[in-house]
């Protein structure tokens, strides 16, 4: 199978108001199937460049918008046919397509692109510091499909929705600010325990941590119950506490700010 590769960035490619390709290099054969990567291109960009790779008809039509200068943050297309590739370009960029007499005509459309490649400078904070902070308190927006640290010019490259971008941007709002701290991380945790009773297990995982524990009464004794062999490896003081009672086969619950450890008395 014929496969054709292209990969652009952001260039400086001059495009008229209406763009009508017809297919280049028409003695080769088109390909069957496409990959193509595309960041920060207009629509108009990323048509030449599909169009110039497989010989697909394309005209963009000018209905009060230059919808060719819209910009597509951020489309990869992996052994896709060139029909298929093309729509994805359009969803990229919030436009419709229709085939009309063997051409594919490119309009307005209502839809907005589903996701979105932005970069958002920081200006008193590292990105990793950023990132830090996001995935231990895993405060990352609903809407946000990736986040990439960019030391070269200390951003951070998000793609996600735009309701997901905005929120990301109120938070790192409140954040990078002069002279602001990051909130402290909680602590991780790292124990290897052998042949401790539950109770000691967790006395040792609260060093350093806080945390309000309160055991049950019953038979056996929580307390009591022997753990043989866990190993902790750089984990939350939550997810450390549930992984000792699963050891130790008592059940655990969180109310009110405290781990619940043991089975309730039977009303």
């Amino acid at each position: 199978m014929k496969t054709a590769h292209a990969f652009l960035l952001a260039g400086a490619l001059v495009v008229a108001s209406a763009l009508s390709v017809a297919a280049a290099d028409a003695g080769a054969p088109p390909p069957r199937s496409v990959d193509l990567s595309f960041y920060g291109v207009s629509l108009s960009q990323a048509v030449q460049v599909l169009v110039k790779a497989t010989h697909l008809p394309v005209v963009i039509h000018l209905e009060g918008e230059d919808i060719g200068a819209r910009t597509i943050g951020f489309v990869r297309v992996r052994s896709k046919t060139p029909a298929e590739a093309l729509r994805i370009i359009c969803e990229a960029a919030g436009v419709t397509f229709k085939l009309e007499d063997g051409v594919y005509h490119l309009r307005p459309g209502t839809a907005t692109p589903r996701q979105t490649l932005v970069k958002i400078k920081l200006h008193y904070f590292h990105p990793d510091q950023i990132m830090s902070y996001l995935g231990a308190r895993s405060r990352v927006p609903a809407g946000i499909e990736g986040i990439l640290a960019y030391p070269l010019d200390n951003s951070l490259l998000v793609k996600g929705t735009p309701e997901g971008l905005a929120a990301l941007r109120r938070l790192l709002t409140s954040l990078d600010k002069p002279g602001a701290k990051l909130p402290p991380l909680p602590p991780r945790i790292n124990l290897t325990l052998t042949n401790v009773t539950l109770e000691a297990a967790i006395k040792q995982t609260l060093q350093g941590a806080d945390g309000a524990v309160v055991f049950l009464k019953g038979t056996p004794n929580p307390r009591q119950r022997r753990i043989a062999f866990v190993k902790i490896v750089n984990q939350t003081l939550d997810q450390a506490i549930r992984q000792l009672c699963r050891a130790a086969g008592v059940p655990v619950r969180r109310t009110d700010g405290a781990y619940v450890i043991g089975i309730s008395p039977q009303r």
